[in-house]
């Protein structure tokens, strides 16, 4: 259904197109749900064009399949990233330097410098102590570290160290458990636990 309330927008499709030419003004950002910008900010409406968010963030993802969206505000201190739910609530704070993506339930997140694992009600699960130049998000359930060696390793969702910084290659598991890694010139696949296979 388009809604006749705004006289300067509308939807045609799923996507919101101003009324007078049709030209889109902001795609979808699922479950029914718009992402606008006004006055420089980014919010979300929804089909009725009614305000779901105040418009206040810099930054707006696709909600996810945990029907929690990712958002960006910028602070004094820099960027900040956390989590809105399908009501438009900000049930992660908006408070991380960095946050990636949920997986079973949890996500990295980076405060103050040191890498952590949260869940989904914005928990501590990891504290926030791993301190690492770079760690990527839970994937098939480890997450790539880097090291100040600048090697690279996987850590567990409990937030230990599984394979230790000494691969030159990133490190990302597919299902099965296995990843191609490089290490001293050479290349080859190893497990979970680093054993190699190949």
């Amino acid at each position: 259904t388009v809604s006749s309330k705004n006289k300067e927008m509308m939807l045609i499709n799923g996507i919101l197109v101003r009324r007078n030419d049709h030209i889109p003004l902001i795609h979808s950002c699922g479950n029914g749900y718009y992402k606008l910008k006004r006055n420089g900010k980014y919010g979300i409406i929804d089909s009725q064009l009614n305000n779901v968010t105040p418009f206040k963030y810099e930054f707006i993802r696709q909600f996810e399949k945990n029907n929690l969206c990712k958002v960006r505000i910028k602070q004094p201190d820099g960027l900040k990233y956390g989590y809105i739910n399908a009501k438009g609530k900000e049930q992660v704070a908006v408070k991380y330097d960095e946050i990636e993506s949920f997986e079973n339930g949890l996500a990295v997140a980076k405060l103050d410098g040191f890498y952590g694992i949260i869940n989904e009600q914005d928990e501590v699960v990891v504290p926030f102590n791993l301190d690492y130049p770079y760690m990527g998000g839970l994937f098939n359930g480890y997450a790539s570290i880097r090291g100040y060696n600048n090697k690279w390793g996987t850590i567990n969702a409990q937030g230990q160290v599984v394979i230790p910084c000494e691969y030159d290659s990133l490190i990302v598991f597919n299902e099965d458990g296995f990843d191609r890694v490089r290490k001293d010139g050479e290349e080859f696949i190893i497990d979970v636990f680093g054993n190699r296979k190949s």
